[in-house]
């Protein structure tokens, strides 16, 4: 409207009538075409083509109507993107600078085409790293266009997409996130899947799930966007080698270096001969390439190309570039491992000065810069140089751990964590080699905070979503709903399986969780930061705190030894201290059993006699030597000593360790086990107490369908239904424990029994289920839609399966089925407890009706369950306290899922566990508690110490453990 008022304008003052009118409008017409020939062209990659044509758009346009007018202004726009393309940079920005002050001034702040200007020059500064300059420019480009166009436009979808771009820049990866997947859902309902803007966003969103580690997301959007724009775009377009650059970026992070070789060089030579050798995309092929060259320790091969990386993006970026910064980070690290430590010094320091003026010290990128210096003085033994560094390093990780946590779903952030182990490891490694009471403050904060990390957050996030606003319950529900649904399909013979329906439902549930954390505002604030003088501040005088940690050993060069530690704290000491214990695998041919973990098995590990010492004069490390002799020192004194196992800790009973031929650990302290020692500090809140208990025991693992189907049918009436399937096979092992073969135990029945009759006399109202009557469908049933019950007892089979791809590669087919509870990718599908039936769906790999569940309850489904007023649970039961151990986090399996849906007290098995010794174990335990009124420790220390009266060998009474 203002252009053709403008031209009007321009006629009338002309004086010539129609005929200049015309003339005005025919230059209109050869300006616009000039510009779409000059945008054709650029699109094209042709840019050096494309100027000309925009040059002259531009002298016809100031010619025809002066500098004043608005075909000027989209002239010099279209020369500025031209310029920027041809990295001429300075020029490009003066012109955008004109472009500018002229739509402002003839169209005004609130247009389209000024949006549009204040976006191209917003990706010039981001290019080259004036994040700060660029943010408030791509912001109000967005809300002009989201007031003038809505939300459902492309040109938003590009503003968000952009402003994304930014925030991952700078590490902010929660906003990034946000707008990366709002960019992508609004470009597939514009254009669907065939369209380039689709595949930028699935490579945009690619690349952010890379910064984060999350590999395994990262790869089918590039691959998807490969696909795309190797058909909308042509091989022989720039967008296409950034696509088989960034996959390649993949390969490479994974170890697949053939396959990131080979993209990489097409990659490299599609950008030289498109957009030539001096362009920045062609510089980060070559250091891509020197990155891949120098992890296989080719320094000779890779040299060369971080040079010629760094040379290009000086000149065609600038000094204060981050991507230059990341060149010199680079060629430091490679003059490192050559042992030229003066010249990687300066180059570190050159890219760390870089990153501080552009990328602020929040940046991933300075913390692994602050790294590299920190191994280098190190290196060169200067040790308060190094500890400046390394101490600087963690803090700025542990903040970007805490902001990933507010936005990420447990899968995404089991992912994000695993790129900070290493960091950790160096870190633990230098407090071991050079300890002092600031480094060891720091690694008992590290354990604090890393430690349980995602369970700690699951908890809170159940237990605070519940008094949150309507919207914010719904998404929940959603989100336990579909979860639910997870674990059904977990279950089910892994040929009957959807992969695509399975994988959306994943995508779907992760969905909803990223959803709870964005609108679950406080939830920064849920996950408070434990240090270890809160610890400190909480012990008695004769007590203790230890957090073991495991980790891998520095010298700081990487070796490949795992070492175990123990952070002690004491009231009366200062700080924490650091004592090394052993390495791992002194402890792993301990623990490893070479058949089932029975009777000698057990007595063996946990004896004090050596059978070496007579047959060979030579005397073998037992439990007590490997794993507690080195803490005696830090204990004498000590009555009480608070622990937090880590790695293969987690299989041992503390209190059982033998210390002589005739005393145990538990005969000189009070060992309570704890899942990580922040627990000292902030207690776990006692379940309100409630006279209810539900028991399970004498459970019928074959199949009356009659029976079990009467049992359920009042439950399906009601509305609760939850149908599950299963695979087949388990080994055969002794019908007298409790785990193996899925044969009746007489003995759970007797247990639950006399509980019954102990709970009764102490003024509970307990639920005993028995026979055909303990089903799936009932125990599905506590805590849903009323409070769980004060006590839950399960006297039954209990299941475990180690990784599949740490024992074998199965090979699966209809004709060759193996277990869904053996082979599964999750491990809290790989550990479960039986119920009712269970044996008709293990050996039939179905449950016996659609309607009804399929007696295997696993880990998974038990942690969506709400059993938050449960004080105690009690898995009697084999290998409950076993799963897959993995690395911070612990054990994943029964302990927590049973933790995730909130019960306090667990009391679990560590191995197969012999059926009538056990029950004797549980009714003194429950005696001892509700009649002797002892606290929960104490009565479950008693009852272990009175069946050791009776039995001596550690695999009758120490099979169970306690944790809170």
């Amino acid at each position: 409207m203002k252009q053709t008022l403008f031209l009007l304008v321009f006629t009338l003052l002309a004086g010539s009538g129609f005929s200049q009118n015309a003339h005005a409008q025919a230059v209109v017409k050869q300006v616009d075409s000039l510009l779409l020939t000059a945008n054709n062209l650029r699109k094209a990659g042709k840019n050096a083509d494309a100027l000309p044509f925009a040059q002259q758009a531009a002298d016809l346009s100031r010619q025809t109507w002066g500098e004043n007018n608005v075909k000027y202004a989209a002239a010099l726009h279209r020369l500025a993107t031209i310029y920027t393309n041809l990295n001429q940079i300075d020029t490009a920005e003066h012109l955008y600078l004109q472009a500018i002050d002229l739509r402002a001034k003839l169209l005004g702040k609130d247009h389209l085409d000024y949006a549009q200007t204040l976006n191209t020059l917003a990706n010039l500064y981001i290019d080259q790293g004036q994040y700060a300059t660029a943010e408030p420019l791509y912001i109000t480009a967005k809300n002009i266009r989201e007031k003038k166009l809505g939300k459902e436009n492309e040109d938003y979808a590009q503003s968000a997409n952009n402003l994304a771009n930014l925030y991952q820049a700078t590490g902010e990866y929660a906003k990034a996130e946000a707008l990366q997947v709002e960019a992508k859902e609004i470009r597939f309902r514009l254009f669907g899947h065939e369209h380039e803007s689709y595949a930028q966003s699935l490579n945009n969103l690619a690349n952010l799930y890379m910064d984060k580690g999350d590999y395994a997301k990262a790869e089918p959007l590039h691959l998807e966007s490969k696909e795309i724009r190797a058909r909308v775009l042509g091989k022989q377009h720039p967008d296409y080698g950034q696509t088989l650059n960034n996959l390649a970026n993949v390969y490479s992070a994974e170890g697949k270096y053939a396959q990131a070789e080979t993209l990489y060089l097409e990659a490299n030579a599609l950008w030289a001969k498109v957009l030539g050798m001096q362009h920045p995309h062609f510089a980060g092929s070559c250091l891509n390439l020197a990155n891949l060259y120098s992890a296989q320790g080719n320094y000779a091969k890779a040299e060369p190309l971080y040079w010629r990386a760094a040379d290009i993006q000086q000149k065609a970026l600038g000094e204060d570039h981050p991507d230059y910064a990341q060149s010199l980070q680079s060629l430091g690290l490679l003059y490192y491992h050559l042992g030229d430590y003066d010249r990687a010094e300066r180059l570190y320091l050159q890219a760390k000065a870089i990153e501080i003026k552009v990328l602020w010290k929040q940046h991933p990128q300075y913390a692994a810069t602050l790294r590299l210096l920190a191994e280098l003085y190190w290196k060169t033994g200067r040790i308060a140089e190094s500890k400046t560094c390394f101490t600087e390093m963690n803090e700025r990780n542990r903040w970007l751990v805490e902001q990933a946590a507010t936005y990420s779903s447990e899968r995404e952030m089991l992912a994000y964590l695993n790129m900070f182990e290493q960091p950790l490891a160096e870190f633990l490694s230098f407090t071991q080699a050079h300890p002092d009471p600031e480094l060891t403050k720091a690694c008992f904060d590290n354990a604090l905070f890393y430690h349980g990390f995602l369970l700690e957050n699951m908890r809170s996030l159940n237990r605070e979503v519940s008094a949150q606003d309507s919207i914010t319950r719904n998404y929940y529900d959603r989100w336990k709903d579909i979860r639910r649904r997870l674990a059904r399909e977990y279950t089910k013979p892994v040929v009957t399986h959807s992969r695509t329906d399975l994988t959306d439902m994943e995508v779907k549930a992760e969905e909803y969780e990223v959803l709870l954390l964005h609108h679950l505002r406080e939830f920064q604030r849920i996950y408070y930061v434990t240090h270890w003088q809160d610890v400190h501040d909480h012990l008695q005088a004769g007590e203790a705190a230890i957090a073991f940690v495991n980790y891998r050993y520095f010298s700081p060069v990487q070796t490949d030894s795992n070492y175990y530690a123990a952070l002690v704290i004491r009231p009366e000491w200062d700080a924490p201290k650091i004592i090394s214990l052993f390495e791992e695998k002194t402890l792993s041919v301990l623990l490893k059993p070479s058949g089932a973990r029975r009777a000698d098995y057990v007595n063996s590990i946990y004896s004090f006699a050596n059978k070496n010492l007579k047959t060979t004069g030579k005397k073998s490390q037992n439990l007590y030597d490997i794993v507690w002799k080195p803490l005696e020192y830090a204990v004498t004194g000590i009555k009480t000593v608070y622990f937090s196992p880590t790695g293969l800790l987690h299989r041992i009973n503390f209190s059982a360790i033998a210390r002589d031929e005739q005393h145990i650990l538990a005969d000189r302290f009070n060992l309570v086990e704890l899942g990580t020692t922040r627990q000292l500090a902030k207690p776990s809140v006692s379940a309100q107490y409630r006279n209810e208990a539900f028991l399970a025991g004498g459970i019928q693992f074959d199949l009356d369908s009659t029976a079990i189907y009467a049992t359920n049918k009042s439950i399906v009436q009601s509305g609760f239904s939850r149908t599950t399937e299963a695979s087949i096979g388990f080994d055969t092992s002794d019908t007298s424990l409790r785990g193996g073969n899925w044969n009746y135990l007489p003995w759970t029945e007797k247990e639950v029994d006399t509980l019954e009759s102990i709970l009764t006399a102490a003024h509970f109202s307990p639920s005993v289920e028995k026979g055909f009557a303990a089903t799936e469908e009932v125990f599905k049933t506590l805590g849903f839609g009323k409070a769980s019950p004060y006590i839950l007892h399960i006297a039954t089979h209990g299941f475990f399966f180690p990784d599949p791809m740490e024992t074998f590669s199965p090979v699966v087919s209809a004709a060759n089925p193996e277990p869904v509870f053996k082979i599964s990718e999750h491990p809290m599908i790989r550990s479960g407890l039986l119920l009712a039936g269970a044996n008709y769906a293990w050996k039939t790999g179905a449950s016996f009706k659609p309607t009804m569940d399929d007696g295997i309850l696993t880990a998974y489904e038990i942690s969506q369950m709400d059993l938050s007023n449960t004080e105690l649970v009690v898995l009697s039961a084999c290998e409950t306290g076993l799963g897959d151990i993995q690395g911070n986090e612990g054990v994943y399996g029964l302990q927590r899922a049973f933790k995730i849906a909130g019960a306090r007290y667990l009391i679990m098995s560590l191995w197969q566990v012999p059926d009538f010794q056990t029950q004797e174990l549980m009714a003194a335990f429950y005696t001892n508690w509700l009649t002797n009124k002892m606290t929960i420790p104490v009565a479950f220390r008693a009852a272990q110490q009175t069946i050791r009266d009776t039995y001596q060998h550690p695999y009758f009474w120490a099979g169970f453990i306690l944790m809170e």
